[in-house]
């Protein structure tokens, strides 16, 4: 492929960072947390020139490895952080970058983590966390095995029982058309004049989706905020932006900078926490990652200017607008709370009948066996 992405088809996913578990003894979950830029490929410490192909690299699922006995699952497991993600030394499983214990106070507790190399030997770590990034083809270990532990930027919740709602394939979701609609939603309908806002910082994408953007253009007013448009909304105001988005808009264009399999940053995320319909545009498989109803992808679209027309006639229905907003009824979204992640990590750490596979070459694993497309020829 032609960048390395942080992400790994269908064993990884998504995010604003990226972490890769190595699980050493018992298994390794892939733990992703992505949204790597992808045209800077030489900062990942892996050759620059590499190939784009379309299928996974291979994994061999072990076979006729016994099942650990219940005092090994049990007993405490260890996880050596490899890299820094960026400058945090916990990779942010903690609000509290100093927090020695991340692990604390998690319904499975017993694990710890270190950057101490010399701890004990590599391969007695139950683990090896690697920040995207920050990896270096020469400074890696020997062997790895890989399940898989996701990290998306948020994780849903279902109302009725707290049950938090993994991203499965095929997708496990409820009916969401009997929901409601908060009286709030509906007023800032009523005030909505505008069709579409982009906000964009990199103006030349791998997915080319400035050239969908000029496309839509041509049949609806998409206003473009940033250094690629006309339009500013500075970073430093952070959520005042997006206030005045659903103040105004009905529709914001999250659209990825690369198309991956399962690669969906925090374009779509963010705007779910407003009364703004997003529009996404991708290569993964959103029905997996979403809930139902809750955006509009542009590849279920025979051409642009059908999707403008889908988008004008739904900003005049308000009704069938705001039963986009259906699924807050029976889903929570949660951002921001590291500390789920770190207890879920622990937790699989202690599952004795995980599925472990084997990948012989990490480079290939990595750099090449990501699912990314060339964008698509859409009218």
């Amino acid at each position: 492929m032609s960048c390395i992405m942080s992400h790994l088809q269908r064993v990884v996913t998504l995010r604003m960072y990226t972490i890769v578990a190595l699980f050493i003894t018992p298994m390794i979950l892939p733990f992703f947390y992505d949204g790597t830029y992808c045209q800077n490929e030489a900062l990942y410490g892996f050759e620059s020139s590499l190939e784009r192909r379309n299928h996974v690299a291979p994994l061999i699922t072990a076979k006729n490895e016994a099942v650990k006995p219940p005092e090994l699952v049990n007993k405490k497991k260890t996880v050596l952080y490899w890299t820094k993600m960026f400058s945090s030394k916990n990779f942010r499983l903690s609000v509290h970058d100093e927090n020695p214990d991340v692990f604390a106070n998690c319904p499975v507790s017993s694990c710890m983590g270190t950057s101490d190399r010399n701890y004990q030997p590599v391969q007695e770590f139950d683990a090896l966390l690697f920040h995207g990034p920050e990896l270096n083809a020469r400074d890696l270990p020997k062997t790895r095995r890989d399940g898989d532990i996701m990290r998306p930027h948020a994780i849903f919740r279902k109302i009725s029982t707290n049950e938090f709602i993994p991203p499965d394939i095929p997708a496990q979701w409820l009916d969401v058309s009997d929901g409601n609609v908060s009286e709030s939603t509906r007023l800032l309908f009523k005030k909505k004049s505008k069709m579409a806002a982009w906000f964009v910082s990199h103006c030349s994408t791998n997915s080319k989706r400035e050239n969908i953007v000029k496309k839509l253009q041509k049949y609806v007013k998409v206003d473009v905020y940033g250094t690629c448009g006309t339009l500013e909304c500075p970073k430093a105001k952070g959520a005042e932006c997006y206030e005045q988005l659903e103040q105004g808009y009905f529709f914001y264009l999250s659209f990825e900078n690369s198309l991956c399999r399962d690669y969906v940053t925090e374009k779509v995320y963010r705007i779910l926490d407003y009364d703004v319909i997003p529009v996404v545009y991708g290569a993964t498989d959103y029905e997996t990652f979403l809930p139902p109803n809750s955006y509009i992808n542009i590849l279920d679209f025979p051409s642009i200017e059908a999707l403008a027309n889908f988008l004008t006639e739904l900003s005049q229905d308000e009704e069938r607008y705001l039963s986009y907003f259906k699924w807050r009824s029976f889903y929570k979204m949660v951002t921001g709370d590291p500390h789920i992640i770190a207890c879920e990590f622990c937790k699989m750490l202690h599952e004795p009948n995980m599925p472990r596979q084997v990948i012989a070459d990490i480079y290939d694993w990595w750099a090449k066996g990501s699912q990314c497309v060339p964008p698509p020829e859409i009218n």
